[in-house]
């Protein structure tokens, strides 16, 4: 990766790749420090996602299965 930014940063013209290898620096530190936590919310957030949706096709399917009958002590 440093590789390919170093090569774009010289794609600027001379007078201007100091302050894009300032931003570049300046936006990887960004990234290390809110990046990975940034990634780390979004994946759990997905996952709690997929386990809510899970249970509740699983539980109206037993619903819809005739398992959540009253037994007839608590029909009395």
């Amino acid at each position: 990766m440093k590789k390919l930014q170093r090569a774009s940063a010289n794609l600027f013209p001379a007078h201007k790749r100091e302050k894009a290898w300032t931003s570049m620096k300046r936006q990887n530190s960004w990234a290390r420090r809110v990046g990975l936590r940034l990634l780390t919310f979004s994946i759990n957030m997905l996952l709690a996602s997929m386990i809510i949706t899970t249970t509740y096709f699983v539980v109206l399917g037993i619903y819809e299965g005739g398992y959540f009958e009253p037994t007839e002590a608590m029909k009395r």
